[in-house]
């Protein structure tokens, strides 16, 4: 059986994509896998251009089946712009399929940051960095920049008691896979991250003022 984790808390809200892939994805993973057979639900990740991509290579998951919506009531631009004229649904989300099925969800293309020419999705670049022993939690934004459209910019508490600097964080990133357009350009220290009126999520917007506004 394959699986399918997720790096982002945004669901697939026009179909009934589970939390389980079954065996197809794992012995062809690099072509169309079935979601769920008894469904007839396809899926397949694909890059901008909506060719197939490579194993334990990002792409975004494309959908076509019984489950998945024909179109948004009364707004045919919408479901031009969300299906193709063959009826795969463009879900949005950013994943990575790798060689034993497990299909990783790791953003949203509207949250990617552009920098250069690659799409970096700032969840993929967190998980890297939550991972060093020292930092308590991550936030990665984008910010503008005139040779690179965007650069990455990761935003870090410290666990209690811990210091860090720059060029600690830039060899930790090197080191662990963090290169080339991958690599954060900034690093920024703060106690807290500014969160939304209701106090449950961290507000980005507030946290890229407060980035740009430094820089």
């Amino acid at each position: 059986m394959s699986y399918l984790k997720s790096r982002s808390d945004v669901p697939l809200v026009e179909t009934t994509l589970g939390q389980l892939l079954d065996d197809s994805a794992a012995k062809y993973p690099d072509q169309e896998a079935y979601v769920f057979r008894h469904l007839g639900v396809k899926m397949k990740l694909v890059d901008e251009a909506g060719q197939l991509v490579p194993l334990n290579t990002m792409g975004e998951i494309w959908l076509r089946g019984y489950s998945v919506f024909k179109q948004y009531r009364g707004d045919e631009e919408k479901t031009a712009e969300a299906k193709t004229p063959d009826g795969w649904f463009k879900t949005g989300d950013i994943g990575v399929l790798d060689e034993h099925g497990m299909l990783t969800i790791t953003g949203r293309i509207k949250d990617m940051i552009i920098k250069d020419v690659s799409n970096v999705p700032p969840s993929f670049v967190e998980q890297v960095l939550l991972e060093h022993p020292k930092v308590l939690d991550v936030k990665v934004v984008g910010v503008p920049d005139p040779a690179f459209v965007e650069e990455i910019c990761a935003c870090i508490i410290l666990k209690h008691d811990q210091k860090l600097d720059v060029e600690e964080m830039k060899k930790y990133s090197t080191n662990n896979g963090l290169v080339g357009n991958l690599s954060p350009g900034y690093f920024v220290i703060m106690g807290s991250f500014p969160k939304t009126p209701t106090g449950r999520k961290i507000s980005d917007l507030q946290i890229f003022e407060r980035i740009t506004s430094s820089l």
